[in-house]
Protein backbone atom coordinates (compact mmCIF):
# COMPACT_ATOMS: atom_id res chain seq x y z
CA UNK A 1 0.00 0.00 0.00
CA UNK A 2 2.67 2.40 0.98
CA UNK A 3 4.80 1.07 -2.34
CA UNK A 4 1.55 2.28 -4.68
CA UNK A 5 1.32 5.24 -2.50
CA UNK A 6 4.82 6.37 -3.31
CA UNK A 7 4.43 5.42 -6.72
CA UNK A 8 1.40 7.52 -7.15
CA UNK A 9 2.92 10.52 -5.01
CA UNK A 10 5.99 10.30 -7.84
CA UNK A 11 3.89 9.82 -11.01
CA UNK A 12 2.38 13.28 -9.67
CA UNK A 13 5.86 14.54 -9.22
CA UNK A 14 6.33 13.73 -12.48
CA UNK A 15 3.43 15.15 -14.10
CA UNK A 16 4.05 18.40 -11.80
CA UNK A 17 7.66 19.31 -13.17
CA UNK A 18 6.44 18.40 -16.79
CA UNK A 19 3.82 20.88 -16.28
CA UNK A 20 6.08 23.22 -15.21
CA UNK A 21 8.67 22.59 -17.80
CA UNK A 22 5.56 23.43 -20.53
CA UNK A 23 4.62 26.20 -18.44
CA UNK A 24 8.58 27.37 -18.95
CA UNK A 25 8.22 26.73 -23.02
CA UNK A 26 5.12 28.91 -23.01
CA UNK A 27 6.75 31.84 -21.29
CA UNK A 28 9.96 31.29 -23.67
CA UNK A 29 7.49 31.47 -26.66
CA UNK A 30 6.01 34.46 -24.95
CA UNK A 31 9.57 35.74 -24.81
CA UNK A 32 10.19 34.83 -28.12
CA UNK A 33 7.24 36.88 -29.64
CA UNK A 34 7.95 40.22 -27.72
CA UNK A 35 11.76 39.84 -29.13
CA UNK A 36 10.13 39.26 -32.53
CA UNK A 37 7.65 41.99 -31.97
CA UNK A 38 10.58 44.73 -30.87
CA UNK A 39 12.39 43.38 -34.22
CA UNK A 40 9.69 43.05 -36.98
CA UNK A 41 6.83 44.64 -35.53
CA UNK A 42 3.19 43.25 -34.48
CA UNK A 43 2.23 42.70 -38.14
CA UNK A 44 3.74 38.79 -38.04
CA UNK A 45 4.20 38.07 -34.24
CA UNK A 46 0.29 39.18 -32.76
CA UNK A 47 0.83 38.06 -29.09
CA UNK A 48 -2.94 38.76 -28.49
CA UNK A 49 -4.08 35.36 -31.16
CA UNK A 50 -0.99 33.81 -29.25
CA UNK A 51 -2.62 33.95 -25.79
CA UNK A 52 -5.70 33.25 -26.90
CA UNK A 53 -4.69 30.23 -28.64
CA UNK A 54 -2.61 29.29 -25.15
CA UNK A 55 -6.05 30.36 -23.20
CA UNK A 56 -7.70 27.76 -25.08
CA UNK A 57 -5.62 24.78 -25.24
CA UNK A 58 -5.11 25.20 -21.26
CA UNK A 59 -9.69 25.60 -20.92
CA UNK A 60 -10.17 22.47 -23.21
CA UNK A 61 -6.95 20.85 -21.49
CA UNK A 62 -5.38 19.81 -24.84
CA UNK A 63 -1.61 18.13 -24.96
CA UNK A 64 0.49 21.46 -23.77
CA UNK A 65 3.77 19.19 -25.46
CA UNK A 66 1.74 19.25 -28.94
CA UNK A 67 0.73 22.51 -28.87
CA UNK A 68 4.03 23.84 -28.18
CA UNK A 69 5.71 22.04 -30.93
CA UNK A 70 3.20 23.13 -33.71
CA UNK A 71 3.73 26.79 -32.13
CA UNK A 72 7.08 26.40 -32.51
CA UNK A 73 7.20 25.46 -35.89
CA UNK A 74 4.70 28.52 -36.96
CA UNK A 75 6.78 30.32 -35.38
CA UNK A 76 9.42 29.63 -37.46
CA UNK A 77 7.57 29.91 -40.16
CA UNK A 78 6.93 33.49 -39.21
CA UNK A 79 10.13 34.39 -38.70
CA UNK A 80 11.22 33.32 -42.25
CA UNK A 81 8.44 35.43 -43.32
CA UNK A 82 9.03 38.54 -41.74
CA UNK A 83 12.70 38.12 -42.65
CA UNK A 84 12.18 37.82 -46.46
CA UNK A 85 10.31 40.98 -45.63
CA UNK A 86 12.49 42.64 -44.03
CA UNK A 87 15.46 41.86 -46.49
CA UNK A 88 13.43 42.77 -49.41
CA UNK A 89 12.80 46.32 -47.57
CA UNK A 90 16.32 46.66 -47.09
CA UNK A 91 17.24 46.11 -50.76
CA UNK A 92 14.11 48.36 -51.93
CA UNK A 93 15.83 51.18 -49.35
CA UNK A 94 19.54 50.31 -50.66
CA UNK A 95 18.26 50.81 -54.52
CA UNK A 96 16.41 53.34 -53.44
CA UNK A 97 19.84 55.35 -52.00
CA UNK A 98 21.72 54.21 -54.95
CA UNK A 99 19.18 55.55 -57.74
CA UNK A 100 18.65 58.89 -54.91
CA UNK A 101 22.77 58.81 -55.44
CA UNK A 102 22.84 58.67 -59.12
CA UNK A 103 20.07 61.73 -59.49
CA UNK A 104 21.95 63.47 -57.28
CA UNK A 105 25.23 62.71 -58.97
CA UNK A 106 23.57 63.69 -62.56
CA UNK A 107 22.47 66.86 -61.31
CA UNK A 108 25.32 67.81 -60.27
CA UNK A 109 26.34 67.09 -64.35
CA UNK A 110 23.64 68.70 -65.61
CA UNK A 111 23.54 71.42 -63.74
CA UNK A 112 27.10 72.66 -65.37
CA UNK A 113 25.93 73.47 -68.12
CA UNK A 114 23.86 76.95 -69.30
CA UNK A 115 20.10 76.97 -68.72
CA UNK A 116 17.67 77.98 -71.11
CA UNK A 117 14.63 79.99 -70.04
CA UNK A 118 11.72 78.89 -71.25
CA UNK A 119 8.21 80.92 -71.07
CA UNK A 120 6.37 77.93 -69.81
CA UNK A 121 7.24 75.14 -67.28
CA UNK A 122 9.82 72.64 -68.46
CA UNK A 123 11.77 69.84 -66.82
CA UNK A 124 15.24 70.92 -65.56
CA UNK A 125 16.75 68.31 -68.07
CA UNK A 126 15.34 69.52 -70.72
CA UNK A 127 16.29 73.72 -69.93
CA UNK A 128 19.93 72.23 -69.13
CA UNK A 129 19.69 70.18 -72.35
CA UNK A 130 19.27 73.24 -74.63
CA UNK A 131 21.56 75.11 -72.75
CA UNK A 132 24.25 72.53 -73.25
CA UNK A 133 23.54 72.68 -76.79
CA UNK A 134 23.47 76.48 -77.32
CA UNK A 135 26.64 76.39 -75.83
CA UNK A 136 28.59 74.25 -78.06
CA UNK A 137 26.74 75.82 -80.86
CA UNK A 138 28.55 78.81 -79.78
CA UNK A 139 31.39 77.60 -79.30
CA UNK A 140 31.98 75.30 -82.34
CA UNK A 141 29.62 76.17 -85.05
CA UNK A 142 31.52 78.66 -86.61
CA UNK A 143 35.19 76.57 -86.84
CA UNK A 144 33.08 73.66 -88.29
CA UNK A 145 31.77 75.48 -91.44
CA UNK A 146 35.64 76.57 -91.46
CA UNK A 147 37.08 73.05 -91.61
CA UNK A 148 33.99 71.92 -93.72
CA UNK A 149 32.60 74.05 -95.97
CA UNK A 150 33.55 72.98 -99.44
CA UNK A 151 34.60 69.65 -98.38
CA UNK A 152 32.37 66.35 -99.68
CA UNK A 153 31.27 66.48 -96.03
CA UNK A 154 29.94 69.73 -95.55
CA UNK A 155 26.17 68.87 -96.71
CA UNK A 156 25.83 65.83 -93.55
CA UNK A 157 27.73 67.95 -91.49
CA UNK A 158 25.43 71.10 -92.26
CA UNK A 159 22.28 69.03 -91.92
CA UNK A 160 23.48 67.99 -88.65
CA UNK A 161 23.97 71.49 -87.64
CA UNK A 162 20.33 72.42 -88.40
CA UNK A 163 19.01 69.78 -86.37
CA UNK A 164 21.43 70.78 -83.42
CA UNK A 165 20.55 74.37 -84.24
CA UNK A 166 16.36 73.25 -83.34
CA UNK A 167 17.30 73.11 -79.45
CA UNK A 168 19.49 76.93 -80.13
CA UNK A 169 17.78 79.01 -77.45
CA UNK A 170 18.66 83.01 -77.27
CA UNK A 171 15.78 84.76 -76.23
CA UNK A 172 12.55 82.13 -77.43
CA UNK A 173 12.47 78.87 -78.00
CA UNK A 174 13.09 77.83 -81.58
CA UNK A 175 9.65 75.75 -83.47
CA UNK A 176 11.09 72.76 -82.65
CA UNK A 177 10.42 72.93 -78.93
CA UNK A 178 8.01 75.54 -78.81
CA UNK A 179 5.53 72.76 -79.92
CA UNK A 180 6.48 70.35 -77.87
CA UNK A 181 6.94 72.11 -74.90
CA UNK A 182 4.64 74.65 -74.74
CA UNK A 183 1.64 72.51 -72.82
CA UNK A 184 4.08 70.35 -71.29
CA UNK A 185 2.94 70.85 -67.47
CA UNK A 186 -0.75 70.35 -68.78
CA UNK A 187 -0.17 66.76 -70.69
CA UNK A 188 -0.71 63.24 -68.27
CA UNK A 189 2.38 61.79 -67.23
CA UNK A 190 2.69 59.40 -69.68
CA UNK A 191 3.25 61.97 -72.68
CA UNK A 192 5.37 63.83 -70.73
CA UNK A 193 8.17 61.00 -70.43
CA UNK A 194 7.50 60.44 -74.44
CA UNK A 195 8.12 63.84 -75.34
CA UNK A 196 10.83 64.27 -72.97
CA UNK A 197 12.68 60.95 -74.51
CA UNK A 198 11.93 62.46 -78.10
CA UNK A 199 13.35 65.77 -76.98
CA UNK A 200 16.89 64.28 -75.56
CA UNK A 201 17.25 61.21 -78.49
CA UNK A 202 16.65 64.01 -81.75
CA UNK A 203 19.19 66.68 -79.65
CA UNK A 204 21.74 63.13 -78.77
CA UNK A 205 21.33 61.73 -82.03
CA UNK A 206 22.50 64.98 -83.36
CA UNK A 207 25.46 65.31 -81.32
CA UNK A 208 26.70 61.68 -82.11
CA UNK A 209 26.42 61.95 -85.62
CA UNK A 210 28.68 65.03 -85.61
CA UNK A 211 31.37 63.68 -83.37
CA UNK A 212 31.05 60.76 -85.66
CA UNK A 213 31.79 62.61 -88.62
CA UNK A 214 34.39 64.54 -86.82
CA UNK A 215 36.00 61.20 -85.45
CA UNK A 216 36.13 59.88 -89.47
CA UNK A 217 37.85 63.17 -90.09
CA UNK A 218 40.50 62.52 -87.36
CA UNK A 219 41.28 59.10 -88.94
CA UNK A 220 41.94 60.45 -91.94
CA UNK A 221 44.39 63.23 -90.55
CA UNK A 222 46.08 60.61 -88.44
CA UNK A 223 47.36 59.15 -91.57
CA UNK A 224 50.45 60.10 -93.44
CA UNK A 225 49.47 63.33 -94.35
CA UNK A 226 51.45 64.67 -91.66
CA UNK A 227 50.78 68.18 -89.57
CA UNK A 228 47.98 70.39 -90.30
CA UNK A 229 47.34 73.43 -88.62
CA UNK A 230 44.33 75.21 -89.58
CA UNK A 231 44.86 78.71 -91.53
CA UNK A 232 41.66 81.66 -90.57
CA UNK A 233 41.22 84.16 -92.89
CA UNK A 234 41.04 87.35 -90.71
CA UNK A 235 39.13 89.40 -93.22
CA UNK A 236 35.91 86.55 -92.95
CA UNK A 237 36.46 84.79 -89.57
CA UNK A 238 37.78 87.78 -87.17
CA UNK A 239 36.60 86.32 -83.93
CA UNK A 240 38.04 83.01 -85.15
CA UNK A 241 41.02 83.96 -86.16
CA UNK A 242 41.85 84.97 -82.61
CA UNK A 243 40.73 81.91 -81.19
CA UNK A 244 41.78 79.44 -83.73
CA UNK A 245 44.01 80.16 -86.24
CA UNK A 246 47.35 78.11 -86.23
CA UNK A 247 45.84 75.57 -84.44
CA UNK A 248 46.63 72.11 -84.88
CA UNK A 249 43.46 70.82 -86.99
CA UNK A 250 43.14 67.06 -85.35
CA UNK A 251 43.31 68.53 -82.07
CA UNK A 252 40.28 71.00 -83.16
CA UNK A 253 38.44 68.21 -83.84
CA UNK A 254 39.04 66.18 -80.77
CA UNK A 255 38.46 69.07 -78.77
CA UNK A 256 34.80 68.79 -80.36
CA UNK A 257 34.31 65.21 -80.28
CA UNK A 258 34.94 65.19 -76.35
CA UNK A 259 32.62 68.41 -75.79
CA UNK A 260 29.61 66.34 -77.25
CA UNK A 261 30.37 62.97 -75.87
CA UNK A 262 30.26 64.93 -72.70
CA UNK A 263 26.65 66.46 -73.41
CA UNK A 264 25.81 62.67 -74.08
CA UNK A 265 27.21 60.65 -71.30
CA UNK A 266 26.07 63.82 -68.74
CA UNK A 267 22.94 63.20 -69.80
CA UNK A 268 23.19 59.79 -69.57
CA UNK A 269 21.68 59.06 -73.01
CA UNK A 270 24.97 57.22 -74.26
CA UNK A 271 22.65 53.33 -74.99
CA UNK A 272 19.74 55.20 -76.11
CA UNK A 273 21.93 57.16 -79.12
CA UNK A 274 23.67 54.73 -79.50
CA UNK A 275 20.61 52.08 -80.73
CA UNK A 276 19.16 55.13 -82.32
CA UNK A 277 22.55 55.45 -84.36
CA UNK A 278 23.17 51.64 -85.15
CA UNK A 279 19.12 51.75 -86.07
CA UNK A 280 20.06 55.32 -88.05
CA UNK A 281 22.82 53.33 -89.92
CA UNK A 282 21.26 50.45 -91.31
CA UNK A 283 18.33 52.78 -92.86
CA UNK A 284 21.31 54.52 -94.74
CA UNK A 285 22.93 51.69 -95.98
Amino acid sequence: MIKLFKQKENLQAKKEKLYQEQMKNLEELRNSYKKATAKYGNRFFPILDLEQRITHVMQTKGNLGEFFKHEVDFFMQLIQKAETERLDKENRRKIHERIEEIMKSNSEKILKYPESIFPYPVPMEIRHFSGAISAFLDEYREIVEILFRGTSLWSKVTLTLSELERFYMRGKPSLFLHHYLQNFSSLPESEMDGIERKILQTGGLNLYRLAKTMESEVSALSGSRGDHILEVSYQRFPAAYDRWNGKNIQEILERIILSAMNIIEDFRLVDLVNHSFQNDEDIIR
